[in-house]
């Protein structure tokens, strides 16, 4: 994929000609973002300035970026939300009905949790609502198919857990009994 063109402009706060303006050439929509954030990041944490960056592709105008920046905590996050997402919570903000979760899944968490959780998923889109760094298993037909692959889940768990606990000490001569 070759590098499209994106202009930007760099305002101050409440001052319509801006400070500069120019072209930049990126694959993405974010990197382009996060080079210019990386220009004017010392002016607005050094220098004080409140700066309002404005990126958009010179081909297409829907792809677009603006936002203020007062002190260094602004330079933190950068997410974009993915379109699906975006019209989901849109959906989910004005229709009547409320979204019902529809699915089963099995849950397995960083720490080693297995949980059983009723997701909306949306196989069309690819969407699952509340996904949150957890490995998924699913979706299941029915709550008895899910908990019947969790039981195997902890069945298996319990099949590899061979732990013997032992005391450990430094040395200090033989132990007595």
């Amino acid at each position: 994929m070759a590098n499209q063109v994106f202009r930007y402009a760099i305002h101050r706060v409440g001052i319509r000609k801006p400070l500069q303006r120019g072209e930049i050439r990126k694959k993405k929509l974010e990197q382009a973002v996060k080079a210019l954030q990386r220009r004017i990041k010392k002016n607005v944490t050094k220098q004080k300035m409140q700066l309002q960056l404005t990126v958009w592709n010179a081909d297409d105008n829907t792809e677009h970026f603006k936002k203020q920046y007062d002190d260094k905590h602004d330079f933190k996050t950068f997410k974009r939300v993915p379109k699906w997402r975006k019209e989901l919570s849109h959906t989910a903000k004005y229709r009547r009905k409320p979204i019902v979760p529809l699915h089963w899944f099995i849950a397995i968490g960083k720490k080693g949790q297995v949980d059983l959780t009723r997701l909306a998923y949306e196989p069309q889109k690819g969407t699952l609502l509340k996904r949150k760094r957890k490995r998924l298993f699913g979706p299941f037909e029915s709550e008895e198919a899910a908990n019947a692959f969790r039981d195997k889940i902890m069945a298996r768990r319990e099949g590899q857990r061979n732990t013997e606990f032992t005391q450990r000490r430094r040395y200090k001569g033989p132990m007595e009994e």
